[in-house]
Order: C-alpha cells, then sequence, then structure tokens
C-alpha cells in the first residue's frame, strides 16, 4: 500500500522581464556629445540610464524616425533629470499644391516604430491611403480622400481618414462636383477607431498609423493636390530591474493632418494615430506630480469642407514589481493599464528579471510504501497528517523570526 502525504504550499507562476545584458554600459542622454542614444540604433542594453537631456531623436521630425521601435533595457535604474522632455511624435502632414508642378506632397513621417501619413501625388486622383503598421493588435491608416473628376468647373475633394490602432477609418462620402451632377461638397475623413489591447504589447509592440491624404480637388479648371495625412506616434519601451521615475514627459501623440484654416477645394489630410509608451519597473515605478505620458491622437486637417479625420489614441501601460504604480499628481493620456507583478531578484550573469504572480492553494504529494496488514492503513494515514501538521508548526515558527 502506498500512503499519499499531503503537503499543502502556495505555488507561483513564473514570467520573466528582460533586463538586458548591460552591453552598453552606462546610458546616457545630456543633449550634447556624449548621448549614447541616437538615432542610430534602436535597441540598447544598459547597466543605468541617465536622462539629463531632450530626446527627440526618434521623432517624425528627425532621421530617427520610422523603422523599429525604441526600446532601452536597463539592468539597474533610470535617473530622469526633471524636465526632460523624450518625443516620438508623429510629423504633421503637408498642404496639397496647385498643378501641374509641385502638386505631390509626402505624407508626414511617423515616430519610431510607426508608419508615415498618405502621400498626396497631385495628378487628379485620389488621395493615398496611408500603410499599415502590420501590428498584431490591427493598426490601420486611414483611408485616402476621393477625387471626383467635375461635370462643369469645380469640385471638392473628400478629407483623408485618420489612422487607427484597431479599424480601418473611412471616408463618409466621395467629394462631388460643384453645380454639375450634384452641390454636395467633399466630406470630412472618418475619425480613426479607438483603443487596441493593452496586454498585447509583451508580444506585439509597435507604433501607431498615419492618417490618409485629402483628395484633389478642382476650381474652375485650376487642380490642386490634396493634402497629405500625419504620421503616426512612435512607441517606446523602457524595462529596469531596478527603479524607473519619469519627472518630465514622454510623448509619441499623431501628427496632425495637413490642410487649410479656411475653404479648400482639395481634401484635408487625416491625422495619426497616437504610439505606445510601455514602461515596466522591477522596483518602483513613480510618475511625478506635474509629470507627462501622452499617446494622443493627431488632428484631422483643416478645411471646411473636406476636413481630415482625427486619429484613434494610442496606449499606455505601466508595470510595476511592488503592484503600486504612482501617477498622482500627472497627466497619463489615455488612461494606463497597469500590469502589476512581484519579481524575483536578479541573479548573477542573468539577462532576464522573474516576476511572478500569487496563484491559489495547490498540493503536492509523498508515497510512502506500506506493506502491512490493513489496520495500519489509518495509523500511517494518522502518521502522515501529523507530519504536515509538524511541518506547518516549523513553517510558522520560521516565519515569526
Amino acid at each position: 500500500m502506498k500512503l499519499l502525504l499531503v503537503l499543502f504550499f502556495v505555488s507561483h507562476s513564473a514570467f520573466a522581464i528582460d533586463a538586458g545584458d548591460g552591453s552598453d554600459g552606462v546610458c546616457n542622454i545630456t543633449g550634447g556629445a556624449d548621448t549614447q542614444i541616437t538615432s542610430a540604433r534602436k535597441t540598447y542594453q544598459c547597466t543605468t540610464l541617465n536622462l539629463d537631456g531632450n530626446l527627440n531623436a526618434f521623432d517624425g521630425a528627425h532621421a530617427g524616425a520610422g523603422g523599429a521601435p525604441l526600446v532601452i533595457k536597463v539592468q539597474g535604474d533610470v535617473h530622469y533629470t526633471p524636465g526632460v522632455i523624450i518625443d516620438l511624435s508623429g510629423d504633421v502632414g503637408l498642404e496639397g499644391a496647385l498643378m501641374p508642378g509641385g502638386g505631390a506632397k509626402a505624407g508626414g513621417l511617423a515616430g519610431a516604430g510607426g508608419s508615415a501619413g498618405g502621400n498626396s501625388f497631385g495628378t487628379g486622383v485620389n488621395g493615398t491611403t496611408a500603410g499599415n503598421t502590420g501590428s498584431a493588435f490591427g493598426a490601420r491608416g486611414g483611408i485616402g480622400g476621393s477625387f471626383v473628376t467635375p461635370n462643369t468647373n469645380s469640385s471638392y475633394g473628400g478629407g483623408g481618414g485618420g489612422g487607427s490602432f484597431k479599424n480601418q477609418g473611412a471616408v463618409a462620402t466621395d467629394g462631388d462636383d460643384v453645380g454639375g451632377a450634384g452641390s454636395i461638397p467633399g466630406s470630412g475623413g472618418a475619425n480613426g477607431a479607438a483603443l487596441g489591447d493593452e496586454t498585447t504589447l509583451d508580444t506585439s509592440f509597435t507604433g501607431g498609423a498615419g492618417g490618409g491624404a485629402g483628395g484633389d480637388g478642382e476650381n474652375n479648371g485650376t487642380l490642386k493636390s490634396g493634402s497629405s495625412g500625419g504620421g503616426g506616434g512612435g512607441a517606446i519601451r523602457i524595462v529596469a530591474g531596478g527603479n524607473i521615475t519619469i519627472d518630465g514627459t514622454i510623448k509619441v501623440n499623431g501628427g496632425k493632418g495637413g490642410g487649410l484654416l479656411t475653404t479648400d477645394y482639395s481634401g484635408a489630410g487625416g491625422g495619426g494615430s497616437g504610439g505606445v509608451i510601455f514602461l515596466q519597473a522591477g522596483g518602483t515605478l513613480t510618475i511625478t506630480p506635474g509629470s507627462t505620458l501622452e499617446a494622443i491622437a493627431g488632428d484631422g486637417g483643416d478645411n471646411d469642407i473636406g476636413p481630415g479625420g482625427f486619429g484613434g489614441d494610442g496606449m499606455i501601460r505601466l508595470d510595476d514589481g511592488d503592484g503600486l504604480v504612482s501617477v498622482a499628481g500627472s497627466t497619463v493620456t489615455p488612461v494606463k493599464y497597469t500590469a502589476p507583478f512581484t519579481p524575483s531578484p536578479l541573479v548573477t550573469n542573468t539577462t532576464s528579471l522573474t516576476r511572478q504572480y500569487t496563484s491559489g492553494v495547490s498540493c503536492g504529494s509523498v508515497a510512502l510504501d506500506d506493506h502491512e496488514k490493513p489496520y495500519n492503513n489509518v495509523i500511517n494515514l494518522m502518521l502522515g497528517v501529523a507530519i504536515a501538521a509538524l511541518f506547518h508548526l516549523v513553517v510558522s515558527k520560521k516565519s515569526k523570526v
């Protein structure tokens, strides 16, 4: 007979955070000659990270825009000098131009990890739909606005759709000609959809999508290209084995679509969607009072008749080792998603930090052989219970020391 000695214990399921191998040493952002985080690279392995100067090499207006997201892995702490700004926002779209000549306008460039806005080619055609980011959570570029050949002299272009993290925007109605088959002006582009799912960021991490370009327009025989779309916000992920304190600004906003403040026959560009801010601290994570985290949608381009659609907001996720993320007095837009975890200490020569989620009570068993008479079963059972009780007593006393 085998007696099963039942031992109760609390189990944990492990999940690893990669805090890097520290091969880049101490990483500095000073705004000067010794700035080690530059547009030349997108992934860094730091022992500690010192943020002493503004960082905009990864926004849509600079050479570091587009491509892969910015990922900084830090074995120790992240130090943030008050007032420092990190910017991975998308760039604005451009106003359309008269044709022939000079009609084509490029879409706004995205922040690192995002997608650019749609182009306006300036040949009397529809605006270009912005490229998708290709992310697993389905970011979509805004659809380009329409150009309608006029029956008489004039035509309004439709506005470009806003970029989105979730569903593709759409142009509500084509632009229509004036004084010809109809008199309905070109319609505005549709707004981008709402947030995606922040729980996917562990496996799928990318920036926002761009807005679509507006459709071309014609005013008494003079063609004008639609305005181009705004670029999508970029994506930044900082993973630290120690503490992260943000005492300034991180923004990954979508770029505004191009357009005019007054009525224009060509359609305006759609706004890019916001990007992603993903912070994970094995120690404490603090967003100090007065600090700002932004992943806001870009506005649609201005046009009284064919405005661009607004982009969709991006995502912000904050993971903290003790489960107490501090954001009191700060501005976090849109609302953050928080996934607390309990990390174990870093181990020498390892590149990961383990975080553990406490589960319910589970049990294990130890088999004890017994070849004696059946009445010994009762004795053995009582012995097993006694051993389990003794084990529990010893553990309890140790926990009180």
